[in-house]
């Protein structure tokens, strides 16, 4: 018997005849056993005798003959499945769906059609009388429009609608001009100078005192070379004095500047509305930390002296 993997040729007859002389050698040895004798004792073909020539055939309903020949038909005209054209075409198997295009010409069933273009479904534009409906429809609209029905009719207005209207529309200039104005702040990137940062206005001079010291009765008429009035000018273009030009040079100027909690906020209602928004976060985190206040910075000890001291004994294992 020839057999060959390359090419498949044999290779079913052999698996045939390998299972059956691997049945007859089975039965062959269980032949040979002692208990075979008490069981073919047991066994017994019977083989009816004819009583006479007479041929008695299997009887079958009319009812039940139709049905197998309905059936019989019906498996006659049954369609090949995709999957038995699968198993018979192999590796060169390729689905085609459109070979069951019933709607279209057998001929044109195979032609290049996209099914989307530029987002649209190509399915939903298809439509075999899309030219009469579109006559019909052109036909309706021009009885529309010659019946006046898209006719729009001039309405004359009196002259407080005219003021209406006129106000309308000033109305919704001044929306959109406040629109951009509030777009263009939002905007802005621009760090915005608050009002606790801005310039003290001075409100002491060598003449406020003059003035305060002489209605007080003080005689001030020889007071040039005094020494309150030698003050520096707080122009920066202008020059210091010689005597102190060493330090002046040496030294940035001081410059009043808000307390830090009034640094960065615009007025007193931000103000107030941060100092809230602060106590709220801090009571936050002190209730979810379990800690006693703001200042609070305990650290707990990492490795606790009793736990991680002395040697483990056998029963400590489940209590570290």
């Amino acid at each position: 018997m020839r057999m060959s993997t390359m090419t498949e040729e044999g290779v079913q007859e052999v698996k045939i005849e390998a299972c059956e002389r691997l049945l007859g050698h089975r039965v062959t040895e269980k032949m040979r056993t002692k208990k075979v004798d008490g069981i073919l004792n047991r066994l017994h073909v019977a083989v009816p005798s004819p009583r006479d020539t007479k041929a008695r055939p299997p009887v079958l309903p009319p009812g039940v003959l139709a049905k197998q020949e309905k059936r019989a038909e019906r498996e006659t005209r049954k369609r090949k499945l995709e999957r038995e054209i699968e198993l018979e075409q192999g590796d060169d198997y390729v689905l085609d769906l459109q070979k069951n295009y019933a709607d279209i010409a057998e001929e044109e069933r195979h032609d290049p059609i996209p099914e989307f273009w530029e987002g649209h479904n190509v399915a939903d534009y298809i439509d075999p009388d899309i030219f009469e409906k579109l006559a019909d429809l052109e036909k309706e609209e021009e009885l529309r429009t010659a019946g006046g029905l898209y006719a729009v009719p001039k309405i004359e207005l009196d002259e407080t609608m005219k003021e209406i209207r006129e106000l309308a529309r000033q109305i919704r200039n001044k929306k959109a001009v406040l629109k951009d104005e509030s777009r263009l702040i939002k905007q802005s990137t621009k760090p915005v100078m608050p009002r606790t940062s801005r310039a003290r206005d001075r409100d002491r001079s060598t003449t406020k005192l003059r003035d305060e010291m002489e209605k007080l009765g003080v005689d001030m008429s020889d007071t040039k070379k005094a020494n309150f009035t030698k003050t520096r000018s707080r122009s920066r273009s202008q020059s210091a004095t010689v005597a102190k030009r060493a330090r002046v040079d040496s030294r940035t100027r001081s410059v009043s500047r808000p307390a830090r909690d009034e640094q960065g906020v615009k007025d007193v209602a931000m103000q107030k509305r941060a100092k809230n928004l602060a106590h709220v976060a801090i009571a936050k985190k002190t209730k979810k930390m379990g800690l006693k206040g703001e200042a609070d910075r305990f650290i707990g000890t990492k490795k606790p002296k009793h736990l991680y001291a002395g040697k483990r004994g056998i029963g400590k294992t489940d209590r570290r």
